[in-house]
């Protein structure tokens, strides 16, 4: 089983109702049944929760919080996990939910999916001595369609979201020395999900894979380098559509192995560069062909 096999089972098979509601990839079974009830559960556990300093009831349950006034973030970041909670930082139309996703063959992953008792929350030890990051950890067991991973809809209700003014995603992110190395980023947007209603075969989102290294590292990734998985999927639009963003997912998938990945510092960054535009020859020349 290829990697790019792996992935696809990650991201097929699931009706569009269940990734509409959850941003999840195609999953299979009980775990459906799980990503149908991510989002409803988080909204009702989560409701009205803001970015915030000092602990509460709902912070009590968390792992990880930031002890430090939080102040006013930058408004291209989407979540740094300072606040402790289940839900990104709210603010410029964003505010969804992160939630974890696992294959129903066995494998395993912390923090638990909502319906299997778990709710997402940070955990301590962030980059650049902050307190809190993004963490989910686990293990894989063998098998040539397994999976995990992290997942965060960009606003709530699930709907899109217009980052076409930046030019990509940034993040700092690092695994646990002797787990696995390879996550594969993935920009669901309008295109590739059944929440856009143009897709005829889904869930082929635009990705990127990467090799982590057991320190903190910066990752700066411009959207035009992220790509569709090869053989399947349609539409195959030239890039992802940056102003019709739905969510971002970090996906594991080594079988067998153990993988423990952290990120922290979720943004957006700089300055979209400007679409070539069609010279107006160019462009006669294309409708006379058709």
């Amino acid at each position: 089983m290829t990697a790019n096999r792996a992935a696809a089972a990650a991201v097929r098979h699931v009706p569009p109702v269940a990734a509409v509601a959850t941003g999840l990839p195609r999953l299979h079974g009980a775990q459906l049944r799980a990503a149908l009830g991510v989002t409803a559960l988080a909204l009702l556990g989560n409701a009205g929760c803001l970015r915030q300093a000092s602990p509460g009831p709902q912070h009590e349950q968390q792992g990880c919080w930031s002890k430090a006034p939080l102040g006013t973030p930058d408004p291209a970041l989407i979540d740094d996990a300072e606040n402790g909670d289940s839900r990104i930082i709210l603010q410029q139309g964003r505010g969804g939910y992160l939630y974890t996703f696992v294959d129903e063959d066995g494998s395993h992953i912390n923090p638990h999916p909502v319906l299997k008792g778990g709710q997402f929350r940070a955990s301590a030890g962030g980059a650049h001595g902050s307190q809190c990051a993004l963490n989910f950890s686990g293990q894989l067991v063998p098998g040539p369609e397994v999976f995990a991973g992290l997942g965060l809809d960009l606003t709530a209700p699930r709907a899109a979201y217009d980052a076409s003014r930046y030019r990509g995603i940034a993040f700092v992110a690092r695994h646990r020395a002797g787990t696995a190395t390879r996550v594969r980023v993935l920009l669901p947007d309008t295109n590739t999900d059944p929440a856009g209603g143009s897709c005829a075969e889904c869930y082929n989102h635009f990705g990127l894979d990467l090799d982590l290294g057991p320190e903190w590292q910066s990752y700066e990734l411009p959207f035009e380098r992220f790509q569709q998985m090869p053989g399947w999927g349609w539409p195959r639009p030239l890039r992802v559509e940056s102003g019709q963003l739905l969510g971002v997912t970090f996906l594991v998938m080594d079988p067998g192995r153990k993988y423990d990945v952290w990120i922290d510092d979720l943004r957006f960054y700089g300055e979209a560069p400007p679409r070539p535009s069609i010279e107006p020859s160019r462009l006669q020349l294309s409708h006379a062909v058709r």
